[in-house]
């Protein structure tokens, strides 16, 4: 595991959110967000919230067609997603 990265089973202080590499997580661990790309990785309040938001978008999103302008702009945002998933694994 590398300092930055925050499991389940570690946090320790100073420790910072993989996913933004900006805010501190804060300890103890479970105070922490767990990320709904691995269910195993503690981040920050925000990149919770902006994982939830994304993922309840997603799915609104996929309840109709999408435009052509919407089709763009998932993909970019779902390769920004997977590119995080392969930095954490």
């Amino acid at each position: 595991m590398t300092k930055t990265q925050a499991t389940k089973k570690q946090v320790k202080k100073g420790t910072l959110c993989p996913r933004c590499k900006v805010h501190v997580l804060r300890v103890p661990p479970k105070t922490n967000s767990l990320s709904r790309r691995d269910n195993t990785t503690y981040i920050c309040s925000e990149c919770g919230t902006a994982e939830a938001m994304f993922d309840y978008s997603v799915s609104e999103i996929r309840k109709r067609p999408l435009t052509p302008e919407e089709k763009r702009g998932l993909f970019k945002v779902e390769v920004k997603e997977q590119a995080w998933l392969a930095h954490v694994e």
